[in-house]
């Protein structure tokens, strides 16, 4: 390997530390392992579903708050381009971002670059709607929304000297098949969804990206998105009135989770403030508090045991609310709501459509917590890659399934609750759930 190009393996070592310095380092270095599969994604699986040889990675978007000219729930999207770009790579982004800005949801569009020269990361082109009446310059538009000044700042504190003395290796190790290329568009990928957006005064969720997308039959796109997830062994409730104006909303339902979580003899005045303040807060003010109660939660370390008695009395709290139902039906997986979003929009647009591909490690979940003696094992990277002479590979006991998808397939919803599941983040989200049956296998 090139002594130039080590400096940014060892830079993405710690930039997932870099953004939780304050918290422990297990979400981190959980997010980090995730670089794996989804490089492995890109380099691999998905060679085996493309249809063309015109694809793209590194999308991402984030709903942009009611600002000036652009109306509530707007979304901008963003992506790094790197200089070495194939033209099929651009032509994908080309015809996508000639796709999305036919949408009314979309207020526009930013490609973010890097100068080796001067060391900082510029903007190569963005865009406001084809049909929008906003009064954005065009140069204006990115300045409101991205914080390139934070982005750089963070990769020079990633290059220098301490961080990268106190890199462990773990990328030169993992992703040595992968090229420099690859490896800094992931870099800023980090520090875009991570740290590049400006405060939640201007946007209004974190920033969700897209795995990849492709060009099919020459005037369409195909959306990707990829998971490595177990099925899921726990009930999920289906909806029993649909598009209700009683029906309860992500926020009804998480304070459900709040008011069960908690034994009245703990609940002592600060945790009922932060639970009121949830409750009617503003935007800001609910996002505060949510964050206090999760980290709360997660610092409780309750047993197995207590965390199923806690999702029952969520479920029967849920079920009270009259809306919902209990479902048995377990062999299935979850798609998180920022996600599902893109399945509507797709959906809702002739010329997308979204493929949902999954690595199935169920069985080798099973497998490995009878090796290790342990019901409750986890599975860590080494499980789940194996090494070969060129580099890593899926673990031939992981299946991979996939499946064209659009809002119909998903029967019903789940939850998470902060601490519990095996995402990357640790605050209570909702799922939408799809069969395992339905899918194909690659």
């Amino acid at each position: 390997m090139d002594e130039r190009n080590k400096k940014y393996y060892r830079a993405l070592d710690n930039v997932e530390l870099l953004r939780d310095e304050k918290s422990s380092k297990s979400l981190p270095l959980k997010r980090r392992d995730a670089f794996v599969t989804e490089l492995l994604f890109t380099e691999t699986v998905l060679d085996q579903l493309k249809q063309s040889g015109k694809f793209s990675t590194g999308w991402c978007r984030v709903k942009l708050k009611k600002r000036r000219e652009f109306e509530k729930n707007q979304m901008l999207w963003v992506k790094f381009l790197h200089s070495a770009a194939s033209q099929h790579e651009k032509d994908t982004d080309t015809l996508f971002k000639k796709i999305i800005c036919k949408d009314s949801h979309t207020a526009g569009f930013i490609m973010i670059g890097w100068d080796e020269k001067l060391k900082q990361f510029t903007i190569c082109s963005n865009g406001v709607r084809n049909d929008s009446s906003s009064s954005y310059e065009l140069n204006e538009l990115p300045h409101l929304f991205i914080d390139l000044n934070k982005m750089t700042q963070n990769l020079r504190i990633l290059l220098g000297s301490n961080q990268q003395e106190s890199a462990d290796f773990f990328c030169e190790k993992y992703l040595q098949q992968f090229d420099i290329k690859q490896i800094m568009e992931l870099l800023a990928h980090r520090l875009l969804l991570n740290n590049g957006f400006f405060s939640i005064e201007r946007v209004d969720n974190k920033p969700v990206d897209v795995d990849a997308i492709e060009i099919v039959n020459n005037e369409r796109i195909r959306v990707h998105e990829f998971k490595r997830k177990d099925v899921i062994h726990k009930p999920s409730f289906k909806r029993v009135l649909k598009n209700s104006a009683q029906e309860p909303d992500e926020h009804q339902l998480q304070l459900l989770v709040y008011q069960s979580f908690f034994c009245e003899s703990e609940i002592d005045s600060d945790i009922k403030k932060y639970i009121d303040k949830f409750e009617v807060g503003d935007f800001i003010e609910s996002q505060s508090a949510k964050q206090f109660l999760d980290r709360l939660i997660i610092s409780k370390k309750r047993s197995q045991s207590d965390i199923s008695k806690i999702r029952s009395k969520i479920r029967d709290r849920f079920i009270d609310t009259g809306f919902v139902e209990s479902t048995d039906d377990c062999g299935s997986f979850g798609l998180d709501k920022s996600h599902f979003y893109m399945v509507e929009m797709c959906s809702k647009n002739s010329s997308l459509e979204y493929q949902y591909t999954i690595a199935d490690s169920s069985e080798l979940l099973v497998n490995s917590k009878e090796k290790n003696s342990d019901d409750g094992y986890r599975l860590i990277l080494d499980d789940i890659v194996q090494p070969t002479q060129n580099g890593y590979i899926f673990n031939p006991e992981i299946s991979i399934i996939t499946k064209m998808i659009t809002p119909k397939d998903f029967c019903s919803f789940t939850f998470t609750i902060a601490g519990e599941s095996g995402s990357y983040e640790s605050s209570f989200r909702l799922q939408h759930v799809i069969s395992r049956k339905d899918f194909d296998v690659v």
